[in-house]
């Protein structure tokens, strides 16, 4: 099941995929460009392989800072969606679990020591 993200739950920092290319980016900035100040614009660093046209910088107006030719600008349509965080799976968390009550296990039950040999000089024998 796909979950949609609104424009407004984007935000600076978020990892996201564009719909040319399927490539992804990191939102570097948000808000109104001297360019198009009629219309919110998203200030990408694209990862990867991903081929853009500036460093954050247009006209001589910063907006944010990346690698050269590695800065793109968007609009929220050219956006397809917001990458999620994966959740810890349950495996992992029982991983945790049987690590903790293997500890205890070997505190209530510690393995046994070896008992003494023939061979050992510092052991007492019925031999000797």
């Amino acid at each position: 099941q796909l979950q949609f993200i609104m424009a407004t739950d984007y935000k600076v920092g978020d990892k996201i995929v564009l719909f040319k290319k399927h490539q992804e980016a990191i939102i570097r900035y948000i808000g109104k460009a001297h360019f198009a100040p009629d219309k919110t614009s998203y200030g990408l660093e694209l990862l990867e392989d991903g081929i853009g046209d500036t460093n954050g910088t247009v006209d001589d107006q910063k907006y944010f800072e990346c690698p050269e030719k590695k800065g793109l600008f968007v609009w929220e349509t050219d956006i397809k969606f917001k990458i999620q965080k994966r959740k810890k799976s349950m495996k992992s968390n029982r991983k945790i679990h049987r690590k903790e009550s293997s500890n205890i296990y070997d505190a209530v039950f510690p393995e046994p020591t070896k008992p003494p040999t023939l061979t050992d000089k510092n052991s007492s024998s019925i031999f000797s």
